[in-house]
């Protein structure tokens, strides 16, 4: 899995949605973008293309129900690095426009974020099952990220960061994205300490699960994964920045009531 705009390049799908998108207001958003989504999930179910990474033995759909698209239902609460092998591998499916769901919440909790009027309770309830999941995630992602590119730590430095963006590219691939892996660095790099702790992971995935309508179900497919990924190496402060926020917050405050 790369992070960003600069692989989608070359996309059909979302070459023509990337240029309008990068010239429309901020405040717009992700809303420019739902132009190229038709053909995008259109094109889903044709494509056939596989990634190099560990093999998932049923890929979850987009049709998948919460509980069959969880990844994270027997992950350990900080995450482990089978989760985030397994986890890169469905991001890489969902790079090569393949109709790919990670669910991070069981059916139970699917259920009760339908409803119309949930309790305060019910509401507690999503709250903290949707923080354990992303952070399950966040936590399995880096330390998959640090193990095979970096130092093995908990955190994800920028040189460790780099190798995983730009594995597999040329000299002058690396030269062009350079400044575009930095500006995305930057961003996960909530509190600007110069590393990408499981928390800014944590948040990050967790901000990839609201639409433009700022709502979210527990789930990254490919559609919200290309949305959120064109305006993640940005340089300007964006809607997405907003996000990574109030997802940070939220997890942040999690901390502090011992979730």
């Amino acid at each position: 899995m790369a992070f960003g705009i600069s692989w989608m390049n070359n996309n059909p799908y979302v070459r023509g949605t990337q240029q309008q998108a990068a010239t429309d207001p901020l405040a717009e958003g992700l809303k420019s973008f739902t132009k190229g989504l038709s053909s995008l999930t259109s094109a889903l179910a044709g494509t056939s293309k596989t990634s190099k990474a560990a093999t998932v033995q049923e890929v979850p759909t987009s049709e998948s129900t919460a509980s069959k698209a969880n990844i994270v239902a027997n992950t350990p609460a900080e995450g482990d690095i089978k989760t985030g092998d397994i986890a890169n591998n469905l991001f890489n499916r969902m790079m090569n426009a393949e109709d790919v769901k990670i669910s991070v919440i069981s059916d139970e909790i699917s259920a009760l974020m339908s409803k119309s009027n949930p309790t305060p309770e019910e509401i507690q309830k999503i709250q903290t099952a949707l923080g354990e999941g992303f952070t399950k995630l966040g936590g399995s992602m880096t330390k998959f990220i640090s193990k095979k590119y970096g130092d093995g730590s908990e955190t994800i430095s920028r040189e460790a960061f780099m190798k995983f963006q730009n594995e597999g590219l040329s000299d002058a691939e690396i030269q062009t994205r350079e400044a575009s892996n930095n500006n995305i660095f930057n961003r996960l790099d909530h509190d600007g300490d110069g590393v990408i702790s499981e928390k800014e992971m944590s948040a990050f995935y967790y901000a990839m699960d609201f639409d433009q309508n700022n709502t979210g179900n527990g789930s990254i497919d490919t559609v919200s994964y290309y949305a959120n990924m064109s305006i993640l190496d940005d340089p300007n402060e964006n809607m997405f920045d907003q996000k990574m926020n109030y997802t940070y917050g939220l997890l942040s405050k999690d901390e502090e009531q011992g979730n």
